[in-house]
């Protein structure tokens, strides 16, 4: 005759070993990619930080040559 299975044992899922396996892999690819993602973030951040500032400066000297030339106040008037 064919062969039997045990009772309760269905043959489909993954196995507790095939589990732990992946779970490992896991860990390991994320122990080496998550340093290298904080850097870029980090980079990221820094370069965002930098091109902020740079737009800063920019109104500054701008608002600056625009009272130099016209003697007007850069903000307007208010009242």
């Amino acid at each position: 005759m064919g062969s039997r299975r045990r009772q309760g044992d269905h043959g489909t899922g993954f196995s507790l070993l095939e589990t732990l396996i992946a779970v490992s892999r896991l860990g390991i690819a994320l122990t080496v990619a998550l340093p290298s993602h904080r850097r870029t973030a980090r980079e990221r951040c820094t370069l965002a930080a930098l091109t902020l500032a740079s737009r800063l400066r920019t109104t500054v000297q701008a608002s600056t040559w625009f009272v130099a030339l016209t003697g007007a106040p850069a903000g307007g008037t208010r009242g």
